[in-house]
């Protein structure tokens, strides 16, 4: 009677996908009809890659979460195959450089730390941390004066980040 939604994380680009939903209810299964989707492109700026994937047992079945330092630097996932499956990049502010990204440990969101050009009259460049849902549909960013490359985010949802301390010798 109602409607549905869920996410979904590890599906190719650009791919026709099927799906059929069901629903067991007191010991009785409830089919859907057959439905469709066609996920979405890379964008057009993200770079070409090839992998090679490496582990002792000579297959990896998970996913990588990494940050592609390039021109339109992004956080990115890569399913086993080395295809991407889900990527986002920071809003343009300028020439920016995602340092590190990690997944939250609530595994709901994908964090990353983002550096973006000065401000014009400054010579400090502009450091926030992302936190952008695995579905897209939220997103919180954060000024982290000083932040440097690397943050953590403890139990309780705090967030630590290294930092510089102004002097140019620390």
């Amino acid at each position: 009677g109602g409607g549905y939604a869920v996410s979904l994380l590890g599906l190719k680009p650009s791919t026709d996908y099927r799906f059929r939903a069901a629903v067991t209810k007191d010991g009785t299964e409830f089919l859907s009809d057959e439905g469709s989707f066609t996920t979405g492109n890379v964008p057009a700026s993200f770079p070409g890659n090839t992998s090679d994937l490496l582990s002792l047992d000579g297959h990896h079945d998970g996913l990588l979460l990494t940050s592609l330092i390039c021109e339109d630097s992004m956080a990115v996932i890569y399913d086993s195959d080395g295809d991407p499956v889900w990527w986002h990049g920071p809003a343009k502010r300028g020439k920016s450089l995602i340092l590190r990204a990690a997944l939250s440990r609530d595994r709901r969101s994908v964090l990353y730390l983002v550096e973006a050009d000065p401000e014009e009259g400054s010579d400090q460049p502009i450091r926030d941390l992302v936190k952008i849902a695995l579905d897209g549909r939220a997103m919180e960013v954060v000024d982290v004066p000083g932040g440097h490359h690397d943050f953590l985010e403890l139990a309780d949802g705090t967030i630590v980040w290294a930092a510089m301390d102004g002097d140019d010798e620390t």
